[in-house]
């Protein structure tokens, strides 16, 4: 009887575990920037031994993504070839090394701020004091207000900002 009674609460916890895994990771899907290979991404590398958190995390020119992803694949990632390409092209335009890295608001400084074109010296001082006074921030459209961006930029810089829980690993 309890050894039925431990094969049951194992499967509970992996269930939740594996039900607790997908909500984080459709967390980490909005911060794939739109364009040919966003939904491949999306699919593998949320998929593997890894999650999106740390794909959207890196910067990396084209050989290092390509190595990335053929070494996926070489792990037994159900890739085929022309997807690919894809998924590399994908990850070197909207992650290559001349974008702007994802920033941490609730834990970031004045200079990591204004590093995200769109944002002055003023809106970063803005959110600083907010954070301080206020505690961390918890959202994206928290972010967005704090700021005073019109939808159109906070559009095209909010896949740069992250206000949540503090990152899983490197």
């Amino acid at each position: 009887m309890y050894k039925w009674l431990a094969v049951g609460l194992v499967g509970c916890m992996c269930v939740t575990l594996v039900l607790l895994g997908q909500e984080r990771e459709e967390e980490w899907t909005e911060y794939l920037p739109p364009g040919q290979g966003q939904e491949l991404t999306a699919q593998y590398c949320g998929q593997s031994c890894h999650n999106l958190e740390r794909t959207v995390r890196e910067r990396k020119p084209r050989e290092r993504w390509e190595a990335t992803v053929y070494d996926m694949i070489g792990r037994g990632a159900p890739i085929f070839l022309n997807e690919a390409e894809e998924i590399i092209v994908y990850l070197t335009d909207v992650f290559g090394p001349e974008v702007p890295p994802l920033v941490d608001v609730n834990a970031a400084s004045e200079d990591e701020l204004v590093e995200i074109p769109g944002i002055t010296r003023e809106q970063a001082a803005r959110l600083l004091a907010y954070r301080e006074s206020n505690g961390l921030l918890a959202s994206q459209q928290q972010i967005r207000e704090i700021l005073e961006l019109e939808d159109e930029v906070f559009e095209r810089i909010r896949y740069y900002l992250h206000a949540g829980a503090p990152a899983t690993g490197p």
